[in-house]
């Protein structure tokens, strides 16, 4: 009897074929477990990719905007602080003017007057003179006054100096428009922190509406799959 005929040996054969086909499943399973792995791990690769990639072309977009704006919100702040200092010079020419007129001086000396229980001796007065040109006004004016004995003297000063030999007063009308100047600062409204406070404003608006979370869902419920484009 051959030995390919005998018993013994076809069931060895039978086994190492048995055996060699599980091998073959065992492997093709490994094969297709490891092919399923390395697919999925592609397709998450992919996705993650996809997103990655819009996220960095949407933070791209909106520092390129920025780029564009916050220059616009820079000028805004130079214009607004311009317009702040020529309304506060403005204004102050405003106050200057009438402050300079003979009708104010004329009111603040008498407010001096008031205050003194009686003039005794000589008034002097020390004006600007920036008045000399009105000089007929303002010495009309006390002569109508002859009670007091008043001398006037023009000087290079710009202030309205009163005295006797027993009250000094002045009054300056720069220094009045100075102070007015710095309440309108005080004031906050006219101050160089509110223009800062709103181009901060500006700039904190522009920044909000460029990350609003509408705009992006961070769900990725805004997202067109891979497949959709």
């Amino acid at each position: 009897m051959s030995l390919i005929k005998s018993p013994a040996n076809g069931v060895v054969i039978k086994r190492k074929i048995s055996d060699g086909l599980k091998e073959i499943v065992s492997l093709k399973e490994k094969i297709l477990l490891e092919t399923t792995a390395k697919i999925q791990s592609i397709e998450e690769k992919r996705e993650e990719k996809f997103i990655q990639g819009y996220y960095d072309g949407y933070t791209k977009g909106i520092i390129d905007e920025m780029d564009n704006f916050i220059p616009l919100i820079s000028l805004l702040c130079s214009e607004l602080e311009k317009k702040r200092i020529n309304m506060i010079n403005d204004l102050k020419s405003i106050l200057l003017k009438p402050s300079e007129e003979v009708d104010v001086f004329i009111k603040i000396f008498e407010s001096w007057v008031t205050k003194l229980p009686s003039i005794s001796g000589p008034v002097n007065l020390h004006i600007p003179t920036s008045f000399k040109d009105k000089s007929l006004e303002v010495e009309s004016y006390f002569v109508d006054k002859s009670i007091w004995n008043v001398h006037i003297t023009f000087h290079d000063d710009k202030r309205f100096v009163f005295f006797t030999d027993q009250f000094i007063a002045e009054f300056s009308p720069q220094e009045f428009v100075d102070n007015c100047e710095q309440y309108l600062i005080n004031n906050h409204c006219f101050s160089p922190d509110k223009v800062n406070e709103i181009c901060e404003q500006a700039r904190h608006y522009l920044v909000e509406k460029m990350f609003e979370t509408h705009s992006l869902d961070m769900n990725n419920s805004v997202l067109a799959s891979p497949e959709d484009l």
